[in-house]
């Protein structure tokens, strides 16, 4: 808005055109763009309105009080600066506003001009004096005073007084030290003491003594709010909070808090956790996954695959291990007391046979391993233990044993008892042990004394129901049912009838029984193993459909028999899935110990015992090698007996209710066909594959060779041609670690061809030097006496090491006191350990 004097700017006003001047100290400025106090500027100049249409118009900072400046300097104007200083208007008796002088004047005109070109008249009596005194202030205030001894105003006088520099035609004045000598106000009338009379008056004095006080008092609270300030300005850190938090907060919404911090300034894929932090959200996860999805995006939680990272780093090894049921029993310390009531299952998993070495361990996996021994065999199934909860539903795998083939029962023995003890200890009610009914678990069986007449066995005083799985069971019996023929109390079962039946009903339009399908009758290996077929089989609406043709004359009289074995299976099979599921079928419901119940139970124990089962092959009496039927006889006890075991237990038997679900191996095979499909295993039976063998190679020899007389120890000339080529192999790999010319050359020094080197010849391939063997790798004879050796070893320790950890280190022990010497000095001795 300025500019120096230095440059070519005249001021606008006339009567001061010819200040123009270079010193640094006089400013110039622009009229306002505002029109409002561009207007008043103009005014005040008493110029017209056409002089902005001129270039460069300036107005000196001359013509403006020393408080319209913003410094010092006074090179910047205040916005609301006006020009009040103009040559033409004042006299030698001008006085600036902002001077610390005071002009008292005495006068016998009744005129006065008081900034502005309008007279100010004060009228009085004619021939009276007056004496007035002009007082100058910086907020512009002109004060007329009466001077000592001067008559006294009368109260008659008015005062005009606008802002602006007074000028009064006296005959004299009187000019006093400071404004502040007196004491009056604009809009007063008469005559004001001086302030030296009046300064100590008790209400100045009092006045005086509480602005002293109120400044104080404003002093001493900008003090407080400064240190107040300071203070907070403490207080509001991320350290301070961190501080009261570990005061008032416990462990785990401290942690969060930390987290929450520490990923505020992050981008949600760069956020960092710390280890606490992971363990508190893996714990939040493993109480309930739908609340961790919940509070993962308002707690900034991690993501589950990092979860699953933590989690991978946990070593589960074949056997019991123990973090996992400190898992189990963190889990379940949330529970209710009747979830603790729990069943155990048992079963086998066909494996592919694979042994595979793990080098952060040094150890060899895929081996026969249980609680009590690991043996030198391939592991063929996985043996799979799983707690399952009775009356809540849940479920947990707690361990798994790689084994070659049928557990034995000491084996099996220990792995069950060791199981259910562990347990025991974590406060897990175990009711039941439900197993399959395989050759190994029917021995354990048999080695605890479980029968039909006690249907359970005892771990530390507590006694445990032993519980064939009923779906296999279901299987088992159609097998039978299909394979021989039942004889119940002189009458016989032929499934000939249900074929009868099946062959008419399936070429009617509207079928009877519209399930039943040729895979049904006629099942194949695969179909057998289907347990909805055989329940679809045994079924009421089967029964129905054969009664009905036997009302209508389409089945014999002998059909009878196996259609009430039909409904008699279906009403047990009920009993034993039964489900909370609402149900038309009585016997499908919650089992409740009802008389029904009770009486179909007893009915099937008496019929099982009266049983027999009928080759139909040459007619004799296998019932002693169906073990179907012992099974139901233990699994119907079992189930009776593990009824009384919990309503003892319960707190309101007249309420309780059993979901016989629970109580099969269902949650293992969903366990099975859930790593099948990740494994991406395919159930079905493979069909054969054309195995197309190569052709015979065109190559023949272009030179001939002699047949040498060699010591091929105990090797057949096939191995030894075949250690050959391995070792040119090996050697290839050695002069991938160190290779000089040395090496290079001693790779290349076979030249003559016999018996043994007759594979390498033909594997070789022609290279542009035609040599014997081409590019191929074929080193002295002492080479492979070394590699020969280091095989000899390999095999004699292999199996004794391969069963146990450190297996490269303890073969290493042995290798390395193999001799060898190789030409080249630097050629690499050492082999690696992996410790």
């Amino acid at each position: 808005m300025s500019r120096k004097s230095g440059y070519s700017f005249k001021c606008i006003i006339k009567s001061c055109g010819e200040m123009k001047t270079q010193k640094d100290s006089i400013s110039f400025f622009s009229f306002p763009k505002d029109p409002v106090w561009c207007e008043i500027w103009l005014e005040r100049c008493q110029l017209p309105a056409d002089t902005l249409s001129q270039n460069n118009v300036k107005l000196c900072g001359k013509h403006f009080e020393k408080i319209m400046f913003l410094n010092f300097l006074e090179n910047r104007l205040k916005p609301d600066a006006i020009p009040t200083l103009f040559p033409d208007n004042c006299d030698v008796s001008t006085t600036d506003l902002s001077s610390e002088k005071v002009r008292i004047c005495t006068s016998s005109s009744n005129t006065m001009s008081c900034g502005s070109n309008t007279p100010l008249n004060i009228s009085d009596d004619p021939g009276s004096s007056k004496s007035c005194t002009t007082v100058a202030y910086g907020n512009n205030e002109i004060l007329a005073l009466p001077l000592p001894g001067s008559p006294v105003v009368p109260d008659s006088i008015d005062y005009a007084i606008s802002p602006g520099t007074s000028s009064f035609s006296s005959e004299k004045s009187t000019y006093l030290d400071s404004p502040s000598d007196f004491t009056s106000s604009s809009s007063s009338k008469g005559c004001e003491t001086v302030k030296p009379w009046s300064e100590k008056t008790p209400r100045k004095v009092l006045l005086r003594q509480q602005l002293k006080i109120e400044k104080e008092a404003r002093l001493k609270a900008e003090k407080t709010i400064l240190a107040l300030s300071n203070q907070l300005s403490e207080f509001n850190t991320v350290e301070n909070l961190l501080s009261l938090c570990e005061q008032h907060l416990s462990p785990a919404v401290l942690t969060i808090v930390k987290s929450n911090l520490m990923c505020k300034t992050r981008n949600p894929h760069g956020y960092r956790y710390t280890n606490d932090m992971k363990q508190l959200a893996l714990t939040i996860y493993f109480l309930g996954p739908s609340v961790y999805r919940f509070l993962k995006s308002i707690l900034s939680l991690p993501s589950v695959r990092t979860l699953r990272r933590v989690t991978s780093k946990y070593e589960l090894i074949p056997g019991l291990n123990d973090f996992l049921f400190d898992f189990v029993k963190f889990k379940i310390s949330t529970f209710k007391t009747e979830a603790f009531d729990c069943i155990l299952c048992a079963d086998k998993m066909s494996l592919k046979t694979h042994l595979y070495y793990s080098l952060p361990k040094d150890e060899i996996i895929g081996f026969h391993q249980t609680n009590l021994t690991k043996t030198y065999e391939a592991a063929k199934y996985a043996l799979v233990l799983m707690i399952r909860g009775i009356i809540v539903t849940w479920k947990q795998p707690v361990a798994y044993f790689f084994v070659s083939g049928s557990c034995r029962s000491l084996n099996l023995s220990d792995i069950i008892m060791s199981t259910i003890k562990k347990m025991l200890n974590i406060s897990l009610n175990v009711k039941a042990f439900v197993t399959d009914q395989g050759s190994n678990f029917v021995s354990f069986s048999k080695s605890v004394y479980v029968s039909p007449q006690r249907p359970y066995f005892t771990v530390d005083g507590k006694e445990i129901v032993y519980l064939f799985d009923p779906p296999h069971l279901l299987k088992s019996t159609r097998n039978m049912f299909f394979k021989h023929n039942f004889s119940i109390d002189d009458e016989l079962t032929d499934n000939k009838y249900i074929i009868q039946f099946y062959n008419v009903d399936s070429k009617l339009n509207l079928r009877l029984a519209p399930k039943l399908t040729h895979a049904h009758i006629n099942p194949g290996p695969f179909e057998k193993m289907r347990v909805y077929l055989a329940a679809q089989v045994f079924n009421q609406s089967v029964a129905a459909g054969m009664n009905t043709n036997l009302e209508l004359g389409k089945l014999p009289l002998e059909a009878k028999c196996p259609i009430n074995f039909i409904d008699k299976m279906d009403k047990l099979f009920d009993i034993f899935n039964s489900c909370k599921v609402p149900n038309s079928k009585f016997y499908r419901r919650p089992f409740k110990n009802t008389s029904m119940l009770i009486e179909h139970l007893s009915m099937m124990l008496s019929f099982f015992k009266k049983i027999k089962v009928i080759s139909k092959v040459n007619g004799t009496d296998v019932t002693s090698r169906m073990n179907f039927i012992n099974g139901w006889l233990i699994s119907i006890n079992g189930l009776l007996k593990l009824w009384i075991l919990l309503n003892e237990s319960t707190r309101h038997p007249s309420d309780y209710v059993l979901f016989t679900n629970r109580l099969n191996q269902d949650c293992l095979e969903n366990l099975f066909d859930i790593n099948d499909i990740l494994c991406h295993i395919n159930p079905q039976e493979v069909g054969p594959t054309n195995v197309v063998l190569p052709e015979p190679s065109s190559r023949g020899t272009y030179f001939n060779f002699q047949i040498g007389t060699v010591d091929y120890r105990h090797l057949n000339l096939p191995e030894k041609n075949a250690l050959h080529y391995v070792c040119g192999y090996l050697y290839s790999k050695c002069l991938s670690q160190h290779s000089c010319d040395l090496c290079i050359e001693y790779g290349r020094s076979q030249t003559n061809l016999d018996q043994a080197f007759l594979l390498c010849y033909f594997k070789a391939y022609t290279n542009t030097a035609q040599t014997t063997y081409g590019n191929l790798q074929m080193p002295e004879n002492d080479f492979y006496e070394y590699i020969y050796e280091l095989e000899n070893i390999f095999i004699e320790r292999f199996p004794m090491f391969a069963i146990a950890k450190g297996v490269a280190y303890k073969l290493n022990e042995f290798l390395c006191n193999v001799p060898f010497k190789h030409p080249c000095p630097n050629f690499d001795y050492e082999v690696e350990s992996p410790r």
